[in-house]
């Protein structure tokens, strides 16, 4: 039970993971679900563990420092020995990088074909993505120029239930997630991304009211194939609530996993990513006893963007250690979202539906 999700956003190879580990309905603990076997070879895995750290390391071993073929990689899985696998099962979801670049699944039930398509959705999380998709499925109608950050804004959309309602976690996927993307002929993580999260309230006559900042946000970084990710509480003394280190499905050095966990330590300091992205809920009749959530709205904050970004984050430690201080957040103000609100609320009144905004 998990979510990997292959696909194009504006003709740029995308891949997503989340980070929970299930055994059954219960969640038990946390694994990568994506990574990067070559420069231009990357996949995600669904199905048993075991299998599929069977399956990665051999990969690994195989196409690791070279730059494979999609001929390559077919021939080295269909002929892969499933026997080894016993009873267990993987599927293999990735995209290989070449002159016509190519989104595939192999299922080790299915061992001696390659299933290529213009995209994969895989595990209990595939059906609930694809609700998000463009109407030939490859895409999630997010509508920013930027590929990776529209990709961004998708997975916005699922850490929000994670601070919400947590219906993915109990679908049996969620908790976390990361993304690799195509540019310059090889995959690349995003890296440092923060969530945050707010509500934005308007009275039965569209008046805007006020905002409520959610007193959590969630970071996650790259180091190499490893991952941390991190929840911080927004409040003056600061608590950082949780701190995890997410391995990844194949063989690795407990070393390398042991010194990053004393290089976080000893930077004794919360992080905020350098790219943010702040999920706001509208909220209707918030002055009525019945208010009721509308469509979210999405703004971000990324290098290189052009102008004033709409919202920014930033900590400031207080004292020698640097782990009590406060966030500060810049949000949009009210005049700028109601004028929001009142588009979205027209476009309803029209009979269309919610559009996702973004800015």
């Amino acid at each position: 039970m998990t979510l990997v999700a292959a696909f194009r956003q504006k003709e740029t190879p995308i891949l997503i993971g989340d980070f929970l580990i299930t055994a059954g309905a219960t969640a038990r603990g946390s694994r990568k679900k994506i990574c990067r076997i070559a420069d231009n070879f990357a996949i995600g895995w669904t199905g048993n563990l075991l299998a599929a750290t069977r399956v990665i390391s051999a990969l690994r071993g195989r196409f690791r420092g070279g730059r494979p073929t999609a001929a390559d990689v077919e021939r080295f899985l269909t002929t892969y020995p499933t026997t080894d696998l016993g009873d267990l099962r993987v599927h293999i979801i990735g995209w290989i990088l070449a002159e016509t670049d190519v989104c595939f699944c192999w299922n080790s039930s299915w061992p001696t074909q390659l299933f290529e398509e213009p995209y994969h959705y895989d595990g209990s999380g595939g059906p609930r993505f694809m609700q998000r998709a463009g109407e030939d499925g490859q895409r999630p109608q997010i509508g920013h120029a930027d590929p990776v950050v529209a990709a961004v804004c998708s997975v916005g959309l699922l850490m929000l239930d994670e601070i919400t309602w947590r219906s993915n976690q109990q679908a049996g996927f969620g908790y976390g997630y990361e993304i690799l993307f195509a540019r310059d002929s090889a995959f690349h993580y995003v890296d440092g991304i923060t969530w945050a999260f707010a509500q934005a309230c308007f009275s039965q006559q569209g008046k805007y009211m006020r905002t409520d900042v959610v007193p959590r946000v969630c970071t996650n970084r790259t180091f190499g194939e490893l991952s941390v990710y991190q929840i911080d509480e927004l409040n003056p003394g600061h608590d950082t609530l949780h701190s995890d280190v997410v391995t990844p499905p194949f063989d690795f050095d407990r070393a390398e996993v042991d010194g990053l966990l004393r290089r976080l330590q000893g930077q004794n300091a919360p992080v905020v990513g350098d790219h943010l992205c702040l999920m706001m809920n509208m909220v209707r009749d918030a002055d009525t006893p019945n208010p009721r959530p509308i469509t979210p709205l999405i703004f971000t904050k990324w290098p290189g963007d052009s102008g004033e970004p709409f919202v920014d984050l930033t900590f400031t430690p207080s004292g020698a250690q640097g782990l009590n201080g406060t966030y500060h957040f810049k949000l949009p103000d009210g005049p700028f979202l109601e004028q929001i609100f009142a588009r979205v609320m027209a476009a309803r009144l029209k009979g269309n539906a919610d559009p996702k905004q973004s800015a």
